[in-house]
Order: C-alpha cells, then structure tokens, then sequence
C-alpha cells in the first residue's frame, strides 16, 4: 500500500464555518480534480459513506464496467460495507454510454438509492440524492486507479470540553470519514464528517513519516502544509487539530492492509471559549495501542495504591478486593471469580476515609495522544429506593506530569439532594444524566486525548459515606497510542 496523504478534520471545521452555528457547511477546495485518472469514466470509485444522523458510516465502491463499442452490457454496481461489516448492494436502473459524461445514472436497492454523476475523464465525480433505509445520507468518491489508489476509512469525532456550547454538544459521537488518494507521489485526501444532520469536507497536511517495520506513522495537522490553514471563512475563527496516521507499508501474507488515525483537536469559540475533543478511525494496525492499566483484581498482584488497606472484614462498610461473599451488597455479572467494592467508606473501622481512592502512578506517556478508557461497573439495587446523594460519585481522573487531576469519566446521581440512582454523567457537569448503574456488572467507558506530556497518573475517586451507597468495579482497561 502506497500512501503520501493529507487530512481534513471536517467534523472541526464546521464550527469555523461560522462560530456560532457549526451546522452551516463548510466551503473548501475539491480535491478530485488533482487526482490522476486513467482518463475515462469507465472503472472503479471508492469513498465513504454515512447518514446524515451519523447512525451508519461505511466504505463505498461503485463499478462502472468496461463497454463494447457503443453500450456496456454489465450493468454498473455499487456495494456499501458499513464499518459494523453488514454490506449492501445496489444497481444501475441504466447503462451508461460509452465516451460520454454520465448524468445522474440512478441506483436503487430495497436498502438504498443515489444518482452517480462524472465527466468522460472520470474526473469530479459527485453522488447526490442518496437515501439509505430512509435516512438522508451523503457520499464522496475518487477514481481508484493503479496510479492514483484511493483508500476509504470510516472513523467518528467527539467533544471532550465542550463548555456548555448548545451545538457541539459534550460527548456525542459523530461521523468522521477520511478518504486517501494518492497520484504521482503527491496526496490528497477528503474527509466527510457530520455535525448534527450537516456534512462538509476540507483539506489537512501530513509530514514526518517514519517507518518501523511494516508499520509507517505519520504526523497529520490542520492547515495545507503552509502558514495559511485552509477551510475556514475569514469572519470565522480556524479549528486546529493534529494528529498521528498509521498504515501497514507492508501487505500482510494475508492481504489485509491497515490504517489507523487517532488526533485531538481544539476551537477557540468567541462565546464559549475554547472547545476540544478527539477524532479516531474505527480501524487501527495491530500492535499499535500501550496498554497502562488492565486491571481485574483475580490476584493479590495489583499495581494501584489505595488511599488505606481495608484489613476490617465488615460487611458494610468496605473498601477492598472481594468475592462478594464478604459484603452485604448482591451484585451479579462479576468478570471472573472477585472485583473492587466499596460502601459507606468512611465507615470502615479506624482507617476509614472519604472520598477514597485507587491511584495508578508514573505512566511513561511521551508520544501518545489518545487514550481510551474503560471498566464494568454495577451498584446493589435497592428497587426504588436508590440510595446515592448528591455528594456521592465515582470519578476517573487523570494527572499530567504532577499537575491538576481532570476527570474525564464520572458517576453521580442526578442532582437530588438524597437518594436517586447512580447515573454515567455524560456532560461531566456533576449530574448524572446517561445509563442508570444496576446490580449486573456492565462496561463502561470514555475516550480522552492530552497535550505533549511525560507522565501519567490516573485515579478512580469514590465518595461513599452512608450505608447502602456502594459500587463495585471489574476489569480496568486503559491503553493509549
């Protein structure tokens, strides 16, 4: 696989597009006219696909095949793989004729439809009316040829610090595809992202390759390479991102090629200051994530230090690794034989302190970014008499090189002075406002990226201090890249 790319961080420059209302699309430069053809129409486009929703994303081939003199007798198909695996095909409802541009050539399926446009070069091809099991949708496309490869990822964006902004929306999840073309030893790519129901594209650079055996990485940044970003309106203020590309050089003896891009990015909004988050693809190269934590307390060999050693044996007041048969608390799901639980923790006889804590410490992070986070989690329900206040909450926290903790994943209840339901807090505002925490152990988790930094250390906080407030946890994971 040949690569020399560029990157557009659509699901970023939204925003810039005016700084209020990210939802407007985005005017920016069309990289397909750039791209070496074979100078027909006739043969293979590739390119990504996804609902304006951002429910389904997928990679898109559509074939026009080789003619006879006058018509084609092969019938143009497309197929749409989404990034889940199912794939959906689609013909032409005509043939196209040979030497002339095709005009709004319509494929249709019980799944999905579009109208396929090109010019005889094969050059700006352009997808347009597409619905796909009654979502609107969009989709982009290059000519794949020998000469100018086009490679489809599909992959998703999120705000991380969002301050409140109505749009943007603290931690959903949306599109973000990326479309490589590489021709002549230049590369291009496209990218196709949504913010709410809109989609816009957008141009990046990419520099500082280096190869380590089969694996090349690459450093990828917002702008074209010069001192002038590309891809924002001059009343707007630009979004800024970078980020790390990494493909497999090498096919393996199976064939299988990867690539993988992971990347923060940053916009400094005029009334909501400065807003950031994260873009990943959903593929990645093996080998390629440090794992920091993993975590399943089935030992006496741990690596975390607790606030204090709980050596009481009380039943409900607690905090250590347990079986569950040692505590009053019935929780089901437990990922092996014991987990971590915790109740009532300043409760426990002499050592007993609250809020407490499991800390893991001096994580070597230089060259990572991007960290993903997770862990099963549960919480002995007592029907509908919750028992968690508002000052109870399970916190996980970061710390760069000895500076403030960050929480980038938290349980609360939703407000109530006493007694409601451990919820996930989504918008990490300090109200649980997500999945309700039940009695059988479920996975959990968040993605979270940092700025260059040397060391880590990260902590799961918990306030617990009356009877009947407890939470168990099983299988920490956390790995970086």
């Amino acid at each position: 696989m040949r690569y020399t790319f560029t990157l557009l961080m659509t699901a970023l420059l939204f925003v810039a597009c005016q700084p209020e209302d990210p939802s407007q699309e985005l005017t920016s430069a069309s990289l397909q006219a750039n791209a070496l053809t074979d100078a027909t129409n006739i043969g293979e486009y590739k390119g990504v696909f996804t609902t304006l929703d951002s429910k389904y994303r997928a990679v898109v081939s559509i074939n026009i095949p080789a003619n006879g003199n006058t018509f084609s007798k092969a019938v143009p198909v497309a197929t749409l793989t989404t990034h889940t695996g199912e794939s959906f095909e689609a013909k032409a409802v005509s043939i196209p004729q040979a030497g002339n541009a095709i005009n709004n050539l319509h494929f249709a399926s019980a799944q999905w439809s579009f109208d396929f446009s090109v010019n005889q070069r094969g050059e700006t091809p352009q997808v347009t009316n597409v619905i796909f099991k009654d979502l609107d949708a969009d989709i982009i496309v290059a000519k794949h040829t020998q000469r100018a490869p086009v490679t489809p990822v599909t992959g998703t964006w999120e705000c991380v610090e969002c301050n409140g902004h109505p749009v943007v929306g603290q931690g959903a999840t949306q599109t973000f595809n990326m479309m490589f073309t590489t021709a002549d030893g230049t590369s291009n790519m496209t990218t196709q992202s949504t913010i709410g129901t809109t989609t816009t594209d957008g141009i990046g650079y990419q520099s500082d390759c280096s190869a380590t055996g089969v694996l090349t990485t690459c450093t990828i940044e917002s702008g074209d390479g010069s001192t002038t970003n590309v891809g924002f309106l001059s009343n707007g203020q630009p979004v800024t991102w970078e980020g790390v590309h990494i493909f497999n050089n090498e096919p393996t003896s199976s064939g299988n090629d990867c690539s993988q891009i992971t990347g923060a990015w940053e916009w400094e909004s005029i009334s909501y200051g400065t807003l950031s988050g994260t873009f990943e693809s959903d593929t990645s190269c093996p080998g390629t994530n440090t794992t920091l934590i993993d975590e399943d307390f089935e030992d006496a060999t741990f690596d975390f230090v607790p606030t204090f050693v709980d050596n009481a044996g009380e039943t409900t007041d607690y905090f250590r690794i347990t079986d569950g048969s040692d505590i009053s608390a019935a929780i089901s799901g437990v990922q092996g034989a014991q987990f971590f639980g915790a109740q009532d923790i300043d409760g426990v006889t002499a050592v007993g302190v609250n809020p407490a804590s499991l800390t893991w410490s001096g994580f070597d992070v230089s060259g990572l970014t991007n960290f993903d986070f997770s862990a099963f989690f549960a919480e002995d329900d007592d029907g509908s008499n919750q028992d968690w206040d508002e000052l109870d909450y399970l916190r996980a926290q970061y710390r760069l090189d000895g500076g403030p903790w960050v929480t980038f994943f938290a349980i609360e209840n939703d407000g109530t002075e006493f007694n409601t339901a451990p919820l996930i807090d989504n918008d990490l505002d300090g109200d649980g406002d997500g999945a309700e925490i039940t009695d059988t152990m479920t996975q959990y988790g968040a993605t979270f990226a940092i700025p260059a930094a040397t060391t880590m250390d990260i902590r799961i906080e918990m306030s617990l201090d009356a009877g009947d407030e407890d939470i168990a946890i099983d299988n920490v994971l956390l790995t970086g890249n």
